[in-house]
C-alpha cells in the first residue's frame, strides 16, 4: 500500500492520494506528519518549474 502527496504549483496547493481518494493537505501536514517517514522524494527546483507548466494552444502552433 502506497500513498503520495503532490505539490501542485499552479493552484499552490498539497494534495494527498491514496487507493481510493484524493484530498487536499496544508504544507504543515507535509513537512511534519509525512516527510519524516517518505520513501521517495522529487524535487524541481523553482527556476526550472516553467518548463513543466502546460503550453496552451496558440504556442503549439
Amino acid at each position: 500500500h502506497y500513498t503520495s502527496t503532490v505539490y501542485d504549483a499552479k493552484s499552490d496547493s498539497w494534495w494527498s492520494y491514496d487507493d481510493t481518494s484524493v484530498n487536499s493537505c496544508t504544507q504543515q501536514r507535509v513537512l511534519k506528519d509525512l516527510a519524516p517517514d517518505a520513501y521517495g522524494v522529487m524535487y524541481i527546483h523553482k527556476d526550472i518549474l516553467k518548463l513543466f507548466q502546460p503550453m496552451s494552444n496558440n504556442s503549439m502552433q
